[in-house]
């Protein structure tokens, strides 16, 4: 692993060449979904709960302003994985999916086998994720997970890391959408 300095200073870690591993989990349409769904796409991906109650909520924001400005692009999905997957039924996530806003055939709320999930986030796309398996009085002191939004590109190499909860994080990570966009139509 390469670290890089950015333009302001910060110490980053490169992320090229960090490929996003295969996945077989169910959405919230019941529908098996597999990394097909992500083939030839960028897609953006985040770890949530339907019971959170702190920073899940602020990240389905703005991640539904993200998907609001690009809702007529069909190569650019998102992936929301459920770190609660004993709770979360895909009934549980379709009602959530509604109450986000999310577009069909671009947000996918995911869930399955818990053991997949926590692999996929700690090992596939770096981020935190722990189970206590005890809640101290609320369901958000139950999981640790991350705020994190990943971008990933067409070819499922991780290009960044953004703070779902920071607006500003959150327009760099819109920004770096676009980018990614206008390098693929250069190509096409």
């Amino acid at each position: 692993m390469k670290t890089i300095i950015d333009k302001n200073g910060q110490k980053r870690e490169d992320t090229l060449f960090r490929h996003v591993p295969g996945f077989s989990l169910i959405d919230q349409d019941s529908q098996a979904v597999d990394q097909a769904i992500i083939k030839g796409k960028i897609h953006v991906a985040d770890f949530f709960f339907t019971r959170c109650g702190t920073i899940c909520p602020k990240i389905q924001l703005s991640l539904s302003r993200v998907q609001e400005i690009f809702k007529e692009r069909n190569d650019l999905i998102f992936l929301s994985y459920s770190v609660d997957p004993e709770n979360d039924t895909p009934a549980k996530l379709k009602a959530y999916a509604n109450k986000v806003g999310a577009k069909a055939d671009m947000w996918y709320f995911l869930t399955g086998d818990k053991a997949q999930i926590y692999k996929l986030a700690q090992r596939g796309y770096f981020l935190p994720v722990v189970d206590h398996g005890v809640s101290y009085g609320a369901p958000d002191e139950t999981f640790i997970h991350s705020e994190k939004l990943v971008l990933v590109d067409k070819e499922g190499i991780i290009r960044g890391f953004y703070d779902g909860t920071d607006k500003k994080d959150v327009e760099r990570l819109i920004v770096e959408i676009r980018v990614l966009l206008d390098i693929y139509s250069k190509q096409t």
